[in-house]
């Protein structure tokens, strides 16, 4: 007698964990996103001032440091959510699938790379070497380019995570259950996503496109994960039911 191999996600009820955890895991990026960018970040480092930023964060060690650690668990969670999209929507369209989860986690792996710029900034912010000005000047500049490091990569890996999205939105308009709109705003945050990437790396000298790109799909960029998110999380059963 010949006995099939199933897959351990096979069952509605495991499908359904699975919903619920990519839910929480959205809900959860999006808090962690929000303190690494706005409570750390945007508040600590000053891009045209190297010395003034060497000097804040400085005094703000603990902060700059919750923040690098805010960023490595976003990364964990990327990786979890990769495993956990492919798992839910390969019946859907398993090359697609594919595609999808294997873009995110390129995005994942650039992201995990630029990380590498914080944690040589960090060295050097809580070195007590540096004491007269010229060698705080040399060491904020230093610093500044392991910022940027950072800044770079994060803006490279956005691309592959821009284009994540658009074939992450083309599975989910195949799903009935859940609602178009948020399928489009996943589909409008991919497109911005990877336009304002490659325009803030190789169009630095247009701002006036660089912030009218953000003024279109900031709105999509911002909240389209957060709402698949907590969609994901509250209506996971009505969501398993209709999967192929």
């Amino acid at each position: 007698m010949k006995v099939l191999a199933t897959s351990p996600f096979e069952h509605s009820g495991d499908k359904t964990i699975v919903t619920k955890l990519i839910g929480w895991s959205f809900v959860t990026m999006f808090l962690l996103g929000i303190f690494a960018e706005f409570v750390v970040r945007t508040r600590l480092i000053i891009w045209h001032d190297p010395v003034l930023t060497y000097t804040t964060i400085q005094q703000s060690l603990p902060l700059f440091t919750s923040g690098i650690f805010a960023f490595i668990f976003i990364i964990l969670l990327d990786m979890l959510l990769s495993i956990a999209f492919y798992v839910l929507l390969h019946s859907q369209s398993k090359p697609v699938a594919l595609l999808m989860a294997s873009l995110r986690l390129v995005y994942v792996a650039i992201k995990g790379f630029a990380i590498v710029g914080l944690f040589l900034a960090k060295d050097i912010y809580s070195s007590s070497m540096h004491t007269n000005r010229d060698q705080i000047h040399l060491a904020a500049n230093q610093a500044m380019q392991f910022l940027k490091l950072h800044q770079y990569g994060f803006a490279v890996g956005l691309i592959f995570f821009g284009l994540h999205l658009m074939f992450l939105a083309r599975l989910l308009f195949t799903i009935p259950v859940i609602p178009k709109v948020l399928s489009w705003l996943l589909l409008l945050a991919g497109i911005g996503y990877s336009l304002n990437s490659l325009v803030s790396l190789f169009a630095t000298n247009l701002e006036l496109l660089k912030n009218s790109i953000i003024a279109i799909f900031i709105l999509p960029m911002t909240l389209a994960e957060l709402l698949v998110g907590l969609y994901l999380w509250l209506k996971a059963k009505k969501v398993i039911l209709l999967l192929k």
